[in-house]
């Protein structure tokens, strides 16, 4: 019994040889992408501040959920016009995240390396195939169906805007 064990090792290891990776899902993708982003501008006011600049312009909405009245949040909106980039942070008492960032410019880099004027191939090897492409749009998203990642394209393909939304429950 020891020795067919060892057979299907020998046989299972033979078709993966050493070095051979096993493929990423597209959510694993689309996670890996956001993770990538996040640690390049920060997920708080204060780290998109220090990675983007002072922005341009600032406002603060307050709201209260639809679950919960007593709960209340808040939507901090910020332009950074020199970078090309407007990004969306919630806060409420426990906790402060990003929930929106948009680039229309080259300055931000989403991910490992896709950015404002890169062609369609490169999100696509970066993310693979997206959940819908409709028009001059590419959309992606995570398992959990609260992340969303678009990409407006021009004709001839290459990326015109992009942005990440993270939907709040």
């Amino acid at each position: 019994m020891a020795c067919v064990r060892l057979a299907v090792l020998v046989v299972l290891l033979a078709a993966y040889p050493a070095g051979t990776a096993f493929s990423e899902t597209s959510f694993e993708k689309v996670t890996r992408f956001l993770e990538r982003t996040i640690e390049r501008y920060g997920n708080l006011e204060a780290s998109l501040t220090e990675s983007l600049g002072a922005p341009s312009a600032r406002s603060v909405s307050k709201h209260a959920s639809p679950h919960d009245p007593n709960y209340t949040y808040e939507l901090i909106s910020m332009d950074f016009a020199p970078k090309g980039a407007q990004a969306v942070v919630y806060r409420d008492s426990d906790k402060e995240l990003l929930v929106g960032l948009v680039a229309s410019t080259p300055k931000l880099v989403f991910g490992k390396n896709v950015r404002v004027g890169s062609p369609k191939s490169a999100v696509l090897k970066e993310l693979g195939k997206p959940v819908e492409e409709k028009d001059d749009v590419m959309r992606y998203e995570d398992e959990s169906g609260y992340v969303d990642i678009t990409f407006q394209l021009d004709l001839g393909g290459t990326v015109r805007r992009m942005g990440i939304s993270i939907w709040m429950d």
